[in-house]
């Protein structure tokens, strides 16, 4: 077996002063010199088993086995303890043919800016407003778990083929969204006769998990001494869901959220089916060799539409994300 361990550590630390006037009667001053360095430390221990390093019946019993995986438990000044691993067994069925299965999981702190940005908004009514900043400090990272099964399989030194599965879910995602005055409906948020001030300010937010699946195909195929076919196909499918909480509600004093990514409001779930520039593809390619020191690589490659993100004023008063795909 083969070991390998580790330590880790990071430190961070941001410091920020603004100061602003408007022509002598507003004055606002912040700055971010009090907040104490971020810090993480991990321990991480990952190894390589197989069976054929057995001896004996049990070498035998397990000479079809390779188990390899590994672990990292972290302690981090604000998310607090987190523990991720990953453990692949793959299956020799046969003396040409395996079967692997993995399960993987990470995560991900969120920024120091995410954390810690001092924006207010402040009201043109001249009322104090939420009181929020642009930063949360009650962000949790986000957290992914990803899992894959395949099927490899060889014909001699001819052919060659590996079908795999993949299903990845991605947890608190972080979203940027707008909050909106809780006592006015969301069809005539900024049209009030009298100009009342309707928004709230903005911040980060928990509020999504995306989940993406998909099927990969590759071949390979020895024609001839002088040619070589290779194709592959990666098939991939996804959405993001957005619904909100008892936290989120805390974490915005229950004013109304609109997510910025797509302009939606969370006063119910929201499902989002496109995943920006997550297309599915395929590729072809030929490796011809008429002679020894030359190849010829005619190759053709095929891409499903994708789409892109563009900001659309007409999502809400002050505008948001909206997809259209790419030419």
């Amino acid at each position: 077996a083969d070991f390998l361990i580790g330590i880790s550590g990071i430190s961070e630390d941001m410091s920020q002063e603004n100061y602003s006037a408007s022509s002598g009667v507003y004055e606002s001053r912040t700055n971010l010199d009090s907040i104490s360095p971020v810090n993480s430390v991990s321990a991480y221990l990952h190894t390589q088993i197989s069976g054929s390093q057995f001896q004996g019946n049990t070498g035998r019993l397990f000479s079809l086995f390779n188990l390899s995986g590994g672990m990292r438990a972290s302690s981090h000044s604000l998310s607090g303890s987190q523990f991720v691993y990953d453990v692949s067994l793959s299956i020799r069925a046969s003396e040409e043919s395996q079967i692997y299965v993995t399960q993987t999981t990470g995560y991900n702190n969120p920024s120091l800016y995410q954390l810690y940005a001092p924006e207010k908004y402040i009201p043109y009514d001249g009322n104090s407003g939420t009181g929020l900043t642009l930063g949360n400090k009650n962000l949790k990272p986000e957290s992914a778990a990803s899992f894959e099964i395949g099927y490899k399989q060889k014909q001699g030194n001819t052919f060659q083929y590996a079908v795999s599965f993949f299903h990845t879910v991605t947890k608190d995602l972080i979203e940027y969204v707008f909050l909106w005055d809780k006592e006015i409906g969301i069809d005539t948020l900024g049209n009030d006769p009298m100009n009342r001030d309707d928004y709230r300010g903005d911040r980060y937010l928990n509020v999504g998990k995306q989940i993406t699946s998909g099927v990969e195909i590759d071949m390979q195929a020895l024609l001839s001494p002088k040619v070589i076919v290779s194709a592959n196909a990666s098939l991939v499918s996804g959405k993001i869901e957005y619904s909100s909480s008892s936290s989120i509600v805390s974490q915005t004093n229950g004013e109304q959220v609109q997510l910025f990514s797509n302009g939606s409001f969370l006063d119910a779930s929201v499902k989002e089916g496109s995943l920006v520039r997550r297309p599915s593809e395929a590729n072809l390619k030929i490796i011809y060799s008429p002679v020894e020191r030359l190849q010829l690589i005619p190759s053709l490659r095929f891409v499903t539409a994708r789409d892109d993100i563009y900001y659309d004023g007409a999502l809400g008063p002050y505008g948001a994300l909206a997809v259209n795909s790419v030419d």
